[in-house]
């Protein structure tokens, strides 16, 4: 076929190859017939054929009637170069995704391996065919780099709080891993509410009084709000209650102080004659 065909529309010509101006994909090329580009563009960019309206050329009876001359046309622009112009446009949309996956990732609290699953590819290869879907490894550099950016907003923020109120928790994972949890609360002077969980951190230390107290210390130096950490609220574990008492307010938590008083309650024998 010669280099007046559509299929020229997503192909450049560098020597006895082209490549696809969609994912640089180097296609093998004769200079007789367009049989491979066009069976690249019918398993790799599918959705050209649906919503570009390109009619595959019926090119075996024409293979004897390709000219000497490979000179692309220059005279008409594909659809396709509507939504991806140019390489630099693709790069930057490459990047742009990422950073939306990336996001996407942490606000759903989805796991990192996502990126793996086989949905997912099949969705990004139908609306961005051109898009390389990044490993894991790249990913959590890539969430480590947004929390960076993220702390240093968040910071930045409560550097111009004078009063700042603490929640916090211990828990543990499926693994029985121990974790420890913050969360400031803190009015801005246009009166509105945040509440940013500042930190979540493995805590492979005893819950003594002690330990907390020490981890307590180093997140708050960390964040630089110690001094003004008014108000702490925590359950009413004996440890959490004293690792607390150098705040101005200690506060138990009431919802768990609820928890309790049902927990007893159930306890006592008549409360099982008044459910039933």
């Amino acid at each position: 076929m010669g280099s007046r065909s559509k299929i020229w529309s997503y192909f450049k010509k560098n020597d006895d190859r082209v490549q696809c101006n969609m994912c640089d994909y180097n296609v093998l090329f004769n200079g007789s017939t367009t049989s491979n580009l066009w069976t690249h563009i019918r398993s790799k960019h599918v959705s050209i054929l649906n919503s570009s309206n390109v009619d595959e050329e019926i090119f075996e009876t024409n293979q004897n009637q390709a000219s000497s001359s490979t000179t692309l046309s220059t005279t008409t622009q594909p659809k396709i170069t509507d939504i991806f112009s140019t390489e630099k446009n693709n790069q930057l949309k490459q990047e742009k995704i990422t950073q939306i996956i990336t996001r996407m990732i942490c606000q759903d609290e989805l796991p990192i391996s996502f990126v793996e699953n086989g949905g997912f590819k099949q969705l990004l290869s139908y609306l961005a065919p051109w898009y390389k879907i990044p490993v894991k490894k790249t990913i959590k550099l890539r969430i480590d780099a947004l929390y960076d950016i993220e702390k240093k907003k968040i910071m930045k923020d409560m550097s111009t709080i004078d009063d700042i109120a603490l929640t916090t928790d211990c828990w543990s994972s499926r693994a029985t891993e121990s974790y420890i949890t913050f969360t400031a609360h803190y009015i801005t002077p246009e009166w509105k509410h945040f509440a940013s969980n500042i930190t979540t951190e493995h805590m492979e230390e005893r819950h003594t009084i002690a330990n907390l107290q020490d981890k307590i210390d180093k997140i708050l130096i960390e964040w630089k709000i110690k001094p003004k950490s008014r108000a702490i609220v925590h359950d009413n574990a004996a440890n959490k209650v004293g690792a607390a008492k150098n705040f101005p307010y200690s506060i138990s938590c009431f919802a768990h102080s609820l928890q309790l008083a049902l927990n007893k309650i159930l306890l006592e024998p008549y409360s099982k004659d008044i459910i039933n």
